[in-house]
């Protein structure tokens, strides 16, 4: 019979947080600042690479770390709202362009520089709730590692293993696509975002980075899985194409090839938070929570406010049982977030009922807009 060859290790922290994201590395680092012992695992070999999302942040999110922020590209200070590509209204919006892989690398060398452990290449694949402690089988490299643990944190994006280990899983999503191209922007003050009735339930966007622009686009839409249903592409190219015809960009005569840049896509969660954020000695942070905006999409500010709550309460109550922890933890993220995803909830189920209906008969669909998207007064009346 074969010997195996797969290495069995064990290891023991206060908390193990699932997920190198925005929400995962923030709260590691938070944790390890005050002295403690957390493991951070990532699936992938590199955090926050591919970049799944546009990159925006308001710059708000700065009063969340106590030291600079690493990883700023650009700082913006409006957004412009276009509907039916006619501009229509630009507002205040002082904001950051995030590299994102920079940002998460920061994060996690601040970590480790602070006593944490991080693992990447390492997928959770069980969970057994023994008395005190939650023993977490995780496989890296060959190896398979045992972490013992007083709290699991799921900071494990939108198909989170541990919601769907304590059946809190997101419900509803947007399917975006974004593309990183070596090409200015014409205005680097504003962000950009385009709805149109050929981008179903979403809209599309034009992120200006430093030297390069984000564009890409996000929609909702009835999407199988297996078939891919969806044209994504289509729908995309067809933007892009409608993007450079326009005057937004620094190019010179595109007419026979329009720049290409890396193309990266994934699901954003659009159904609100879910029912119970933290069970037990488990806790969801982030996107594994459902805490990205259902409108906007936007979701690396409220990972990172997700994250400060989690700590708090930690630090504030190191020796209360888990119904307590939970239980706060649900309160502070209902009284965190509550109001703001319940407004943006009803307004996508607004925007997802009446789209139909605004481009087959004909209706105003730019009305339809401005009582559905941030930008316009009517998206915050009652």
């Amino acid at each position: 019979m074969k010997s195996s060859n797969k290495i069995n290790m064990r290891k023991k922290c206060s908390i193990l947080i699932i997920g190198a994201g925005p929400a995962g590395a923030s709260l590691a680092w938070y944790l390890a600042c005050q002295g403690i012992d957390a493991i951070l695992i990532d699936r992938k070999k590199a955090a926050g690479s591919p970049v799944r999302c546009a990159e925006y942040v308001p710059s708000v999110i700065s009063r969340l770390y106590d030291i600079p922020i690493a990883g700023v590209d650009l700082i913006t200070s409006s957004m412009s709202t276009f509907i039916d590509y006619r501009e229509e209204k630009t507002t205040r919006a002082p904001g950051f362009m995030l590299d994102r892989k920079r940002f998460s690398s920061w994060l996690i060398e601040s970590f480790r520089e602070n006593g944490g452990k991080y693992i990447n290449q390492a997928k959770a694949v069980s969970f057994n709730e023994e008395k005190g402690h939650i023993s977490t089988t995780v496989i890296s490299k060959g190896s398979q590692i045992h972490i013992s643990s007083r709290f699991v944190a799921g900071a494990d994006g939108p198909d989170s293993v541990v919601g769907k280990y304590i059946s809190s899983i997101n419900e509803g999503f947007v399917l975006g696509l974004n593309e990183n191209i070596p090409v200015e922007a014409r205005d680097k003050e504003r962000t950009m975002v385009f709805f149109s009735p050929e981008i179903p339930g979403g809209y599309g966007w034009l992120f200006p980075r430093g030297k390069s622009i984000n564009l890409g686009i996000g929609c909702e839409a009835p999407y199988d899985r297996v078939t891919g249903s969806l044209d994504l592409k289509g729908i995309y190219r067809e933007f892009k194409n409608k993007i450079f015809s326009m005057d937004f960009i620094k190019v010179g005569n595109i007419r026979d090839s329009v720049p290409q840049g890396k193309i990266t896509a994934g699901l954003i969660p659009s159904s609100g938070m879910v029912e119970n954020p933290a069970r037990g000695r488990f806790i969801l942070a982030g996107d594994a929570a459902g805490l990205s905006n259902p409108i906007t999409g936007a979701g690396i500010y409220n990972a990172v406010l997700s994250a400060d709550i989690i700590s708090r309460i930690i630090l504030e109550a190191p020796g209360e049982d888990d119904p307590g922890i939970a239980n706060k933890i649900k309160e502070e993220y209902d009284s965190t977030f509550g109001i703001s995803l319940s407004r943006a909830s009803a307004r996508r189920n607004i925007l997802l009922s009446k789209w139909p209906e605004s481009i087959r008969d004909g209706q105003d669909f730019s009305t339809l807009i401005k009582d559905t998207w941030v930008a316009f007064t009517s998206y915050w009346k009652k």
